[in-house]
């Protein structure tokens, strides 16, 4: 009987280490999607409601964290514009795809910039968007004249 319960005893410490691990792998996971330098994206497939963003996202469009959680993938893409709707369908098609987008800031300018994007699965049992937004050359160009005029001031 004793063994029986010290098998018990194992099991479970087994299992609390294993849980124990895996929070920290997904606290880990966070923290490499909210401070990554990459602008990153989530949204449910369904219905395009924004529900997760990290920090280069605010950054790059101007909003905070806090106002993009109420916000939609249409308030920040250009959803009609035929290389997104190219991307939709490639992402449907492969589960994946890469694109050259409009992204419209909280100020109202627009910026080109490359969209990766993914769907997957959440815990949930829910399609969720992966976005990914990358420096396009015309983006470069943004950068480069922001810089230079950052130099003059």
């Amino acid at each position: 009987m004793r063994n029986v319960l010290q098998d018990i005893l194992n099991k479970k410490d087994a299992v609390s280490k294993t849980a124990a691990a895996l929070k920290a792998d997904d606290k880990l996971r966070l923290l490499a999607f909210d401070n990554t330098a990459q602008a990153n994206i989530i949204t449910m497939v369904s219905n395009g409601k924004i529900i997760m963003v990290n920090k280069a996202a605010s950054k790059l469009l101007g909003y905070s964290k806090k106002e993009l959680l109420t916000k939609s993938r249409s308030t920040i893409f250009n959803i009609k514009e035929s290389s997104f709707k190219k991307m939709l369908q490639q992402r449907t098609a492969q589960g994946n795809a890469v694109a050259t987008v409009t992204v419209f800031k909280k100020n109202g300018k627009t910026i080109t910039c490359q969209i990766t994007s993914a769907v997957f699965v959440n815990e949930d049992g829910k399609s969720v968007d992966y976005d990914a937004l990358g420096k396009s050359q015309q983006f470069e160009g943004y950068i480069q004249k922001t810089k230079i005029l950052n130099q003059v001031k």
